[in-house]
């Protein structure tokens, strides 16, 4: 939804149209407001990687066979590392335009809190390579995982609890600067490779 348009009637019944509970899925949102103007939303969902369906998981824009290779690929990432069940998806993140360098801590820090509570450490998104979720992934942490060749879009995955600490320093902290800092860190160590 970065450069999507959208109110706040819209983006309520996208995540009323999404939120589709299932035993395997716990869903999470965010609304973000500004005095009494809706400035943000988000959502995402925890789900037993084995419960990943790639027609609803993946972007929208691809076709059957660009989602299916998406899910392998993030299923293969996920089992070189450790047993893992379950995992964080943010699935969506709208800012409005004035606000879209600055809000994205705001609106993903709780998706993360909820995953952290349940003690999941993985989490994916995908995102088009031109937007602030891109630099604001890399900013904590995570590190695409695959590319595809429509509309820039790629997946990106990291760890739970390395971004919810970055993102709480930034929204809590009055020393928001340090982890600022290492959000840039984050983004120039990824672009010199």
């Amino acid at each position: 939804s970065w450069d999507e348009n959208w109110t706040e009637k819209t983006a309520l019944k996208e995540v009323n149209q999404c939120f589709q509970h299932t035993p395997q899925r716990q869903f999470v949102g965010t609304l973000l407001y500004k005095n009494k103007n809706l400035v943000g939303f988000s959502w995402g969902f925890t789900s037993n990687v084995e419960f990943l369906d790639s027609n609803k998981d993946m972007p929208f824009s691809l076709n059957p066979h660009e989602k299916k290779e998406g899910i392998f690929k993030l299923k293969k990432t996920l089992q070189k590392r450790k047993k893992i069940d379950e995992i964080l998806i943010i699935r969506e993140c709208g800012v409005v335009k004035e606000h879209r360098k600055t809000k994205f801590a705001y609106l993903t820090l709780p998706l993360y809190a909820f995953a952290k509570q349940r003690k999941i450490e993985n989490v994916a998104y995908w995102t088009n390579t031109k937007s602030g979720a891109f630099k604001w992934g890399l900013g904590s942490g995570l590190k695409p995982i695959h590319y595809f060749f429509k509309d820039d879009l790629l997946i990106m995955h990291g760890n739970v609890d390395y971004a919810y600490d970055i993102f709480r320093d930034i929204v809590y902290s009055q020393s928001s600067k340090e982890s600022l800092s290492i959000v840039i860190n984050n983004i120039n160590n990824f672009l010199r490779k």
